[in-house]
């Protein structure tokens, strides 16, 4: 795969509660959302690719009291909704570029397009390329060949992915609330400026709102968890103020701020595939010893010696769920052999040196420490923001 990387790439997220009102489109807010970005462009301040929800409410709009005569089931009318939607959506996109002089680009993806090396590496490729010859891909998830149980729980989950998988410098969500609050708002929370560990925001989840869309603040979380991991910065905006996206890029306070200011080692194109995009087959479980150096961090290679049990069978070439003693998912990795020819546990040479195979070359593996996101189907906790 050609090296077609830049060094200022930007993802925008937009929920659909920032997009979407109870009359349809919000083309005001989406207008000053549309020339924060353009001037972004223009100005080669950054390269932009946006991740956009809206499908499904826009398209419930566009039904009407249609939708009370479908006898179907929610699944299927959400995709419905959405495939309705998602023209109205990407037309009204068009036509506000248009007018700053600016093209865009249409992308529909599925977690599955992820879980397939050769998809996600041709993803990468023809993102890149779009932003090199100057159009602004804005992506959604493709409903009309979603599989609930597999698919991304949000657009949060999706934008994170992406920007993963583009090295981006940070990723914006704009929400309809302020930022993370350090309190329930009925009992006068204010909004936290920065996080340092995404995991400790956890405690500031409340009470959750009825009219909120899928996600919610506990998948803005996960997301920041992630972003922490490859060192990309995550902001947390109220995507209805006129201007705030070039008040973020400008350093000046907006939202809340999840920082990555740890130091993060490099890792392959594989190895970033294997921790955002992969899929597991096979399923092994090592020693205390073996995980304990992949959960932190050290480079090691995994040997039939540290191999526990085998979980799940698989055979070269395919990708390895990695667990530790409780099960927890330490990170993913191809198999140099087939499973067959593993036998667990320690074996040696009469001069007591090991000649346990190679299974997984640490070159090979890539860690997954961070958070393994949910299908849709899971349960969130519960919480008030949007």
């Amino acid at each position: 795969m050609a090296d077609l990387g830049f060094d200022n790439i930007t993802v925008v997220k937009i929920g659909s509660s920032t997009l979407a009102h109870e009359s349809g489109l919000d083309l005001a807010t989406m207008r000053h959302i549309v020339t924060d970005i353009a001037q972004l462009v223009r100005e080669n301040i950054a390269k932009v690719v946006m991740v956009s929800s809206g499908s499904v409410r826009i398209g419930k709009h566009s039904l009407g009291d249609d939708v009370r005569g479908l006898k179907t089931g929610k699944a299927t009318l959400n995709q419905v909704c959405s495939t309705i939607g998602q023209a109205d959506l990407i037309h009204a996109y068009q036509d506000l570029f248009h007018r700053e002089g600016l093209d865009i680009a249409q992308g529909l993806i599925t977690r599955r397009d992820f879980s397939i090396r050769q998809r996600y590496e041709s993803m990468r490729d023809v993102l890149l390329t779009l932003l090199r010859v100057n159009r602004i891909p804005i992506l959604n998830d493709n409903d009309l060949l979603t599989d609930e149980e597999t698919d991304f729980t949000d657009n949060d989950h999706f934008a994170a992915y992406v920007s993963a998988m583009l090295d981006a410098q940070r990723l914006i969500i704009l929400s309809d609330v302020e930022g993370l609050l350090d309190g329930p708002p009925r009992a006068g929370g204010k909004v936290i400026s920065q996080i340092t560990d995404a995991e400790d925001a956890k405690k500031y989840l409340w009470a959750r709102r009825k009219d909120q869309s899928s996600g919610g603040m506990p998948s803005k979380i996960d997301a920041a968890i992630l972003m922490r991991e490859f060192g990309i910065p995550l902001y947390l905006v109220n995507g209805k103020k006129p201007g705030v996206i070039g008040r973020v890029m400008r350093g000046e306070h907006e939202g809340t701020f999840f920082s990555s200011d740890e130091p993060v080692a490099q890792a392959s194109q594989l190895q970033r595939w294997l921790r955002v995009g992969a899929v597991g087959t096979g399923k092994i479980e090592l020693s205390t010893v073996i995980a304990d150096l992949l959960r932190h961090g050290r480079r090691a290679s995994v040997l039939s010696i540290g191999i526990e049990k085998i979980l799940a069978p698989f055979k070269k070439g395919d990708i390895i769920d990695v667990c530790d003693e409780s099960g927890s998912l330490l990170g993913r990795g191809v198999a140099q052999i087939d499973a067959d020819g593993i036998r667990v546990g320690d074996e040696r040479e009469l001069d007591g040196r090991s000649k346990s195979p190679i299974v997984i070359h640490w070159e090979k593996f890539g860690s997954t420490k961070s958070v393994t996101f949910a299908p849709k189907s899971a349960k969130e906790g519960p919480q008030e923001n949007t």
